[in-house]
């Protein structure tokens, strides 16, 4: 199994390789600091006439010059790629954001985790993607579900914060 994540903050990047181990998916990690090398690896690779064999993309949503869901729509003009899962992390989605992943097969928001437990979870969202052999398969429960978590959390930071209950 093969994987590539990308992101900017090489913090995050290694956190999310911690999260693969940690979920014990056996796989091969490939992992980019921007858009541009995910990009310039695959092309490498279709010049060698040996395309990457990839199982899941993971992306940030905010990268400098070419963002996570721009190279998403890249990454879907391979047609080896055409049905391998796409997992985008951010801090914020807008539905904006959520409006372009909907045009983009087999994408998948997610939240970028802000705690722990929301690593774990993260990993075992991860490992029911990549164990999926049909993307059209994939629920998108875990991905409502960590979303509606997030802004119970948040409310209730800001209900305390606020001295109310």
């Amino acid at each position: 199994m093969r994987l590539l994540i990308a992101d900017d903050n090489e913090g995050d990047l290694w956190l999310l390789a911690l999260t693969i181990e940690e979920a014990k998916i056996e796989c091969e990690i490939t992992q980019e600091i921007d858009s541009e090398s995910v990009l310039a690896t695959i092309e490498a690779a279709e010049r060698e006439r040996k395309p990457l064999v990839l199982d899941l993309f993971v992306l940030d949503l905010f990268m400098p010059k070419l963002g996570g869901l721009e190279l998403a729509k890249e990454i879907r003009m391979y047609p080896h790629f055409d049905r391998v899962p796409i997992v985008i992390l951010t801090s914020v989605l807008t539905v904006a954001d959520q409006k372009v992943i909907d045009q983009i097969p087999f994408c998948f928001p997610m939240l970028k985790p802000t705690c722990l437990e929301e690593w774990k979870s993260l990993g075992e969202i991860l490992r029911t993607i990549v164990t999926c052999k049909d993307p059209s398969q994939i629920s998108m429960e875990p991905f409502a579900q960590q979303r509606e978590n997030r802004v119970t959390q948040s409310a209730r930071k800001n209900s305390v914060s606020s001295g109310s209950d």
